[in-house]
């Protein structure tokens, strides 16, 4: 594994691994699905790759409005949450988040997808920024952009906080003025 390869590009690894890891199991195989596991450990130790996974699920729960998966995926303890969805003020606490994506779920179809997703681990590994927009429909003429924070816990990354609001410019011109900081 390249120590310079995106992060991106190593979950976007782990997840071809893990498809050829159950070709090989199912074409027993198992001298190649030993050299696959080995691979897969390594890459699922790797914090970023474990982030953006916790991250893909959250879209994943998102896009099927799966109100368990998403309720899994949040820190379950106190108000110790925020989730701010756009145009509305931030709900806090566990209960309240997961009401709110109850009433969301209910009122959308689209597929929400995430791209030119950054993460940025803090606090020494502890916890993990998450940038996003979000593609919403099936052309995703429409976006969004997002900040997701996660914390390291006994049972992986959770999210305490989600936020997502309008993109007021285009990607380009954003680029254009990441490109000049």
């Amino acid at each position: 594994m390249c120590a310079t390869e995106p992060a991106s590009s190593r979950f976007d690894r782990l997840t071809r691994l893990e498809s050829a890891l159950a070709n090989a199991v199912g074409a027993e195989d198992y001298t190649k699905a030993a050299a696959l596991r080995d691979e897969l450990q390594s890459l699922r130790v790797d914090e970023d790759v474990a982030v953006l996974a916790a991250n893909s699920r959250f879209y994943e729960a998102f896009s099927t409005r799966d109100l368990k998966m998403m309720a899994d995926l949040w820190r379950a303890d106190g108000d110790q949450v925020i989730c701010s969805h756009p145009g509305f003020p931030p709900v806090l606490g566990h209960e309240l988040v997961m009401s709110s994506w109850k009433q969301i779920f209910s009122g959308i179809d689209d597929q929400i997808r995430p791209s030119d997703v950054h993460v940025r681990l803090l606090q020494g590994g502890a916890s993990a920024l998450v940038t996003c927009i979000e593609q919403i429909g099936d052309s995703g003429s429409s976006k969004l952009i997002a900040t997701n924070i996660f914390e390291k816990s006994d049972n992986g990354w959770r999210m305490v906080l989600h936020h997502a609001g309008p993109l007021m410019v285009s990607e380009k011109d954003a680029a254009d003025a990441e490109k000049r900081l």
